[in-house]
């Protein structure tokens, strides 16, 4: 598998892991109000009796569900953050280097043309840009073009030229970028837009509770302190101190595990190679 159809697969479990969100609670309610009721519905309680024994069901249940919780955070953060990994070692290997005169060159180039831009209003100034841009040459300076882009915007305040800004990148981009690192500059920026998004629909000040199906749930089966961090399960675990769990990604480990066997096999086959070279070990026939 290559390197960005991984990415594109640990972005996808990402989305998963946030799309699924309804699913997750609606199983963890669908286990747990049956107890709940059953405990209610109990006979041979008193009526503080059952508010204690609900209280404890509750409180039992909080730890194991900010436990799911704080895994299914750390593996939503880590399937991005590997994945962001992967794009940025796919466009270091894929990075045209500029030499020297082309250094030279650009910066002659960008220099005549910000002069150029700054003595201009913004629809000259455009036209001026996008007659430099039809003129870039090759990818290496390319690559100085894009890496400087951002030096330009500011000059830009209107919104058509920002959408034309915007455009001329991506053009700019498509043009001079093979396919694999172009998709790993969407990848980043949608692991950069995405990474820090919470995991349940956010209650906005004003909102009628009962109108956040999230909310209500857990609201409703859990206790105060998972209404309060359900968003953040490690202030939860560091308020109660205790020790959050820590996810594990299972192909991670099958990986190493992989590697481990590589490795052991490519020392054993080194070994048995020196001693026929030794002399030490004959192999053929019935030896």
């Amino acid at each position: 598998m290559s390197e960005m159809s991984k990415a594109h697969e640990l972005v996808g479990k990402a989305r998963e892991i946030k799309g699924s969100r309804a699913i997750f609670l609606r199983e963890v309610a669908t286990s747990l109000r049956p107890e709940i009721t059953k405990i209610k519905n109990d006979n041979m309680l008193s009526a503080d009796g059952k508010i204690a024994k609900v209280k404890e069901l509750k409180e039992q249940a909080s730890k194991k569900f900010m436990n799911e919780v704080a895994l299914r955070k750390q593996a939503y953060q880590l399937y991005l953050t590997n994945a962001k990994k992967l794009a940025k070692e796919t466009i270091e290997k894929s990075f045209v280097s500029a030499d020297e005169a082309t250094r030279a060159k650009f910066s002659r180039d960008f220099s005549e043309l910000r002069f150029k831009m700054a003595l201009k209003d913004e629809k000259s100034a455009f036209n001026d840009l996008q007659s430099f841009l039809q003129k870039t040459p090759d990818s290496a300076y390319a690559s100085l073009v894009l890496e400087n882009f951002y030096e330009l915007a500011g000059q830009f305040k209107t919104g058509e030229h920002k959408i034309g800004l915007s455009k001329a990148f991506d053009k700019l981009k498509a043009d001079h970028t093979p396919v694999d690192v172009a998709e790993a500059y969407d990848i980043i920026e949608e692991v950069d837009n995405t990474i820090d998004n919470k995991l349940f629909l956010l209650m906005i000040p004003g909102d009628d509770p009962s109108v956040n199906v999230d909310y209500s749930i857990i609201s409703e089966l859990f206790t105060q302190d998972v209404v309060r961090y359900y968003q953040n399960p490690d202030i939860y675990f560091e308020k109660n101190d205790e020790l959050i769990p820590v996810f594990v990604d299972p192909d991670e480990v099958v990986e190493k595990q992989k590697s481990k066997v590589d490795q052991a096999y490519d020392s054993l086959a080194t070994i048995i190679e020196q001693k026929v070279k030794d002399g030490e070990l004959k192999l053929g026939g019935n030896q």
